[in-house]
């Protein structure tokens, strides 16, 4: 007599048959009970292969830092005195622990020429004193009706970020380097802002 009806519950190990199972020889039964073992051994392999892979991406997310190799993070911050001084700074990390930034800086002071230009460089690590980052860029600034290269270092950490300023010397190439850079002044705090912040110039 044929078996009427076979229902396999997976991946528990109950099988349920109907009232004609006895008639099911040992022999098939028992390769029906190892192909339901091994089916469910490869499942569980292949979900712990696809933990331990996920496991994986995260720690290595986490290794990465604050910013990922593949990816950017923009930060901007204005600055503004009820005298009508304003500025604006727009920074964007890249690379391995966001060693590497882009951005743009704009100096208007009160009454006087805007000063305002992109800049790229490095950013070291982070101070364990402080707990900022320094920022060591060449800013390509326009005011005034002139174009200049010049060094430029910005400190940043904590909602806030101060460029240096101090005395400045031709390096022979046309590009204006701080004649001493342990010696700077950092004289204006940037707030930090969203990047779709309207005061942004």
């Amino acid at each position: 007599m044929p078996i009427k009806w076979l229902l396999i519950y997976f991946p528990s190990t109950l099988v349920r048959v109907s009232k004609w199972s006895q008639v099911v020889p040992d022999r098939i039964r028992y390769f029906l009970y190892n192909r339901l073992m091994n089916n469910s051994k490869r499942i569980l392999l292949a979900v712990a292969v696809v933990v331990a892979v996920t496991a994986g991406m995260t720690k290595s997310k986490k290794d990465i830092g604050v910013v990922p190799t593949d990816n950017s993070i923009d930060i901007c911050y204005i600055w503004n005195t009820e005298a009508g001084d304003s500025a604006s700074l727009r920074m964007s990390f890249l690379g391995s622990q966001g060693s590497e930034v882009i951005g743009s800086l704009t100096l208007e002071p009160a009454e006087k020429d805007k000063t305002s230009g992109p800049f790229s460089g490095t950013v070291g690590p982070v101070d364990p004193s402080s707990m900022n980052r320094t920022a060591k860029v060449m800013w390509q600034s326009s005011g005034e009706g002139m174009t200049n290269q010049q060094e430029l270092y910005i400190n940043f950490g904590d909602g806030i970020a101060t460029p240096g300023f101090g005395e400045m010397k031709d390096n022979g190439q046309g590009v204006y380097v701080y004649a001493n850079p342990e010696n700077l002044s950092y004289p204006i705090n940037f707030q930090q802002t969203d990047c779709s912040d309207p005061a942004l110039k």
